[in-house]
């Protein structure tokens, strides 16, 4: 896994940036009317059997009534795959993908803002894609009718806000599509050829959200929105969020989300944090989230890679540091997640290693520079 390569790079680009920071702060200067903006993050994730890596990259241009940004992403996700019973040797799996995207606002006035979007990705989307990919590889790999796929990925979005003078909030509205070149799943039934299942998935997706301040030291955010995916059915999910000044250097978040699906599937998720500050300039918070649904298999008798019922929980660290005169901040943060499944179908024990229970560690860090 390139964690030290991934390290490397985000080292070169706060120097890079502080370096630019510095010229543009000893007498020059962008035109009045432009405002850049640079944001570097990383994010590590590893546990037994998995290590996954996440980097980007974001530019935004500030101009007048417009804004621009330009984001380039890296994720790595590295597998260990392990099959029980033997029948197929232990494999191990290193890919990455790429995604960048473009998003452009333009607001009419204060009180209307629109922003259109496009992003394209290439490879695996998360580190459970490519072990199933692997694992169907090794198993059928050899098979007449097997083809090694090549995942990449497409979206747009739109997006309508309005804010709003009598409840001191902002109205959104949002559409977006995706449409995904996948990894198939493979079965061989007795005296037949082998079979692949669906390789493109499509999907659409729309959201309204409502964010106010009932009072001056209150802020809350309510959302809801539905999504249809190829060969699924509607799901819908709400979710509601707060943030709570107690004090003048006390802030409390929180946050609560339920995701329905028929004919059965349900999720709720809920997170708490609390931040304290020293003189508006070093930050340190501390959070818990949790996780649980009631799984996606719909017929444990029948084979199926997926997901049983998880149960998940997540305890976090953060310091951001805001430096007093210059516009920039450093974050860091880390933490432990663990992770529990159902027992997984008797006929699908091949995938009992994907999901066994876990305890992961993370960690992250965080540049942002406006010039």
């Amino acid at each position: 896994m390139p964690l030290r390569r991934i390290l490397c790079w985000c080292a070169r680009i706060v120097v890079v940036m502080l370096s630019v920071h510095d010229v543009w702060a000893d007498g020059r200067s962008w035109p009045s009317s432009a405002r850049l903006s640079l944001q570097a993050e990383t994010a590590v994730l590893v546990s037994d059997a998995f290590e996954l890596a996440n980097s980007k990259l974001e530019l935004g241009l500030d101009s007048g009534n417009w804004r621009f940004s330009i984001l380039a992403s890296q994720a790595h996700h590295a597998v260990d795959v392990h099959v029980p019973g033997g029948f197929l040797p232990d494999a191990t799996a290193s890919e990455s993908q790429w995604a960048g995207g473009v998003t452009v606002q333009w607001a009419s006035d204060d009180r209307w803002v629109l922003d259109a979007s496009v992003g394209l990705s290439s490879g695996y989307q998360d580190y459970r894609s490519l072990w199933l990919a692997t694992y169907y590889r090794e198993l059928f790999g050899s098979f007449q009718g097997y083809r090694e796929p090549d995942p990449s990925g497409m979206s747009w979005a739109f997006g309508l806000q309005h804010r709003l003078r009598l409840l001191e909030g902002v109205v959104k509205a949002s559409l977006a599509y995706r449409r995904d070149h996948i990894a198939p799943f493979y079965e061989k039934p007795l005296f037949a050829p082998l079979r692949s299942g669906r390789d493109v998935l499509e999907s659409w997706s729309g959201e309204l959200s409502l964010e106010t301040v009932p009072h001056r030291r209150w802020r809350v955010k309510g959302s809801a929105g539905l999504t249809s995916t190829t060969g699924r059915d509607l799901r819908s999910h709400g979710t509601f969020e707060s943030r709570w000044a107690l004090r003048e250097h006390l802030v409390v978040k929180g946050n609560i989300g339920v995701t329905y699906e028929s004919p059965g599937f349900h999720a709720a998720e809920g997170g708490l944090g609390i931040e304290v500050d020293w003189e508006n300039e070093w930050f340190i918070s501390l959070s818990a989230r949790f996780y649980s649904d009631n799984g996606l298999v719909r017929d444990p008798d029948f084979v199926s890679s997926a997901a049983p019922p998880l149960d998940s929980t997540q305890l976090g660290i953060g310091l951001r540091y805001l430096h007093p005169r210059l516009d920039w901040a450093l974050k860091f943060g880390g933490g432990v997640y663990w992770t529990n499944f159902a027992p997984v179908g008797r006929n699908s024990r091949d995938f009992s290693d994907l999901y066994k229970d876990r305890q992961w560690l993370f960690g992250q860090a965080g540049l942002s520079v406006k010039f």
